[in-house]
């Protein structure tokens, strides 16, 4: 009875530790790095985590001089927004309601305050109120628990900022219908509208809100959002009652301006030569490039008055690491040591510490905190799930592949022990966006990070991965994303051909067993590639969380890179929609194909998995389907880890 009772329980677990159910739960991410700051004395920091076993997400506080992190709070929804009140208490918002959060005490309290946007200056809350539709700016007084109309206005306020002596608002307001949106200045003082008449030399025109450079003086950009082909830059003297344009690009409309005051000049990014520099304009207009070279520049911040950390991929264009600039004697050097990604930093308010966030071949997306003056770093927080074995890891190898008209680029992955006289079968990645990028290891997005291990365990079965940056891609220069401008669908799937007829072309690759994996704007990629493959290239494809229906889905409020890569919205150009979508084209599907979609898809509506399924089994075409219960992006390890099972299952079925 023992021996049976012993060997009914050890039985099932032996098998479930040999099981791939078992390896995919290691390799799946149990935590990953959301959100990091630093506390206005600059003598701690905050960093939240998202929790992936529990769908919750954890709180944690660090003072500059400890090693270890104080776990401060768990939260069911995601606090948003967070701002710091001193170095002991944080706002943020959580289901449209602002709340506090004493460090120190570890306790949190709901304010009566309903909004989506604010800002906390000088003891103050400034906040749009969420029961009038965004018709009003209120200020709460945190010092006696007062609160006050700032202004009613009789279009919808989207967004606001404060001058950095509070003496003014800016608001940005929709002008007639959505996206277009226009500037006004209101007077806290005064209490009354500055007359501000932003520029009408764009026929449909975007303002940004301003980058101020003290009480009367700011920069702001109008975007053209009739063709997304002009972007211009205004200086403004609210005193003098003056504006004048500075500068002019037609490039990187797709990225949102962005720019900085330093002393009397103007600081921006711009793709205006091909690839993502920085600009300085002076206040008598001249413009002088500061970076220069084949590569791009994602991030900048001003350490003092003539040093610049900026992060960008200069060194090897599929590496992004940060340098320091000093702009007197143009001396620049990397402060980062390892290979892989570094897009995103936060600087402190002494300018004497660093946090950046950084993931490669062998460390998921981990954050590191730097002191500039010691010129050292030290971990703060890992993301890469415990087990995962790091000596079996193997790194991608960067490739190019010719393409119809020039050269795409890639990685490719190869099992560990490889060898050329087999035969494998093959898989290629395609990315979302498609203004994204493969980054060398894991990414610091999650999706794309959990997809990097599922590489590392397909590479344990024997398979060759190939993550292709399809035209359109980022980091390679504006030829190369504006190259889809007006050929969505169609050159990124020749890409898609190209890199499917490469892998053909290596004696090791299995010419029948080429498949097809794309999340996103991959997904879409996937479908659209396969009802187009007459020649059969690829075996088998799966979509996950791809759109089929473009019309249906597209307006002039979605992202405008969709308005550039298919020449207009559907309104505008309903023959070349008809062509890039995939729902009318089911009946060409020669192979199986696995439709993954999140039930409560806000991005990508499961509608249009839906609207896929049903033509494509009108045609009795050979298709199977998984909805996870979570947005576009899976929220929990548990809905990874069954995505990744039935991948695997497909992969492996006949």
């Amino acid at each position: 009875m023992k021996r049976y009772l012993f060997s009914s329980l050890f039985l099932p677990l032996l098998l479930y530790l040999f099981s791939s159910a078992f390896w995919l739960d290691q390799i799946a991410f149990d935590n990953y790095l959301d959100f990091y700051s630093f506390s206005p004395d600059s003598h701690s920091f905050i960093y939240l985590i998202r929790d992936l076993n529990q769908n919750n997400y954890k709180l944690y506080w660090q003072k500059i001089n400890e090693n270890k992190a104080q776990f401060m709070a768990r939260f069911d929804v995601k606090p948003v927004d967070i701002q710091w009140f001193d170095g002991q208490t944080i706002y943020y918002l959580k289901n449209g309601q602002l709340f506090q959060y004493s460090l120190l005490g570890q306790k949190e309290a709901p304010l009566d305050i309903k909004t989506s946007y604010y800002w906390l200056k000088d003891k103050k809350i400034y906040y749009r109120l969420a029961d009038d539709n965004g018709h009003s700016l209120w200020f709460y007084d945190l010092e006696n628990k007062r609160r006050q109309k700032i202004l009613a206005f009789d279009k919808k306020i989207i967004g606001f900022n404060l001058s950095p002596q509070l003496s003014k608002i800016a608001l940005s307001y929709y002008q007639e219908a959505a996206p277009a949106t226009a500037l006004a200045i209101f007077d806290l003082e005064n209490q009354n509208f500055i007359p501000f008449d932003c520029p009408h030399v764009l026929e449909k025109a975007k303002a940004s809100l301003p980058f101020w450079k003290d009480e009367n003086i700011f920069a702001f950009a109008l975007d053209d959002i009739k063709d997304y082909k002009e972007r211009l830059y205004f200086m403004t003297d609210l005193k003098n009652q003056k504006t004048i344009q500075i500068y002019q690009t037609f490039k990187g409309l797709y990225n949102e301006p962005n720019g900085q005051w330093q002393n009397n000049d103007f600081y921006l990014i711009s793709s205006e030569d091909g690839w993502r520099h920085l600009y300085r304009i002076s206040p008598v207009g001249a413009i002088k490039k500061i970076t220069e070279g084949n590569y791009e520049i994602s991030a900048f911040d001003f350490i003092n008055e003539q040093e610049i950390i900026f992060a960008a991929n200069k060194d090897n264009i599929r590496y992004w690491d940060l340098y320091h600039l000093n702009l007197k004697t143009n001396q620049l050097k990397k402060i980062s040591l390892f290979d892989g990604t570094h897009t995103d930093f936060v600087l402190s308010p002494d300018f004497k510490k660093l946090l950046f966030s950084y993931s490669g071949p062998t460390q998921s997306t981990a954050l590191y905190l730097m002191d500039l003056e010691a010129n050292n770093f030290k971990l703060v927080f890992n993301s890469l799930p415990p087990i995962f074995d790091l000596t079996n890891l193997v790194f991608p190898q960067a490739i190019t592949i010719s393409g119809q008209k020039d050269k795409l680029y890639g990685w490719l992955w190869l099992p560990k022990n490889f060898d050329e006289s087999k035969k494998y079968p093959a898989l290629i990645w395609l990315h979302g966006g498609p203004a994204g990028q493969i980054m060398f290891g894991w990414h610091n997005y999650l999706s794309y990070g959990n997809f990097y291990s599922f590489f590392q365990y397909l590479l344990s079965k024997d398979y060759v991965i190939l993550g292709l940056d399809y035209s359109g891609s980022t980091g390679y220069g504006e030829d190369y994303l504006s190259s889809l401008f007006s050929q969505g669908g169609f050159k990124d799937v020749s890409d898609v051909f190209s890199a499917g007829k490469y892998l053909k072309s290596l004696n090791y690759i299995d010419s029948n067993h080429i498949s097809l994996l794309g999340f996103s704007y991959g997904g879409y990629l996937v479908n659209k590639t396969l009802v187009q493959d007459e020649e059969k290239i690829f075996n088998k494809g799966i979509a996950i969380s791809g759109p089929t229906d473009w019309s249906a889905m597209l307006s002039p409020n979605s992202h405008p890179i969709f308005h550039l890569i298919f020449g207009g919205w559907p309104e505008e150009n309903k023959e070349l929609y008809q062509k890039v979508e995939v729902v009318n084209q089911a009946q060409n599907l020669q192979v199986p194909l696995l439709v993954i979609h999140g039930l409560f898809d806000n991005t990508v509506p499961l509608s249009q998995a839906k609207l896929w399924l049903s033509a494509l089994k009108k045609f009795k075409k050979p298709v199977s389907s998984y909805y996870y219960s979570a947005g576009h992006v899976p929220s929990t390890k548990s809905i990874w880890v069954e995505i990744f099972k039935k991948i695997e299952d497909f992969l492996n079925s006949d």
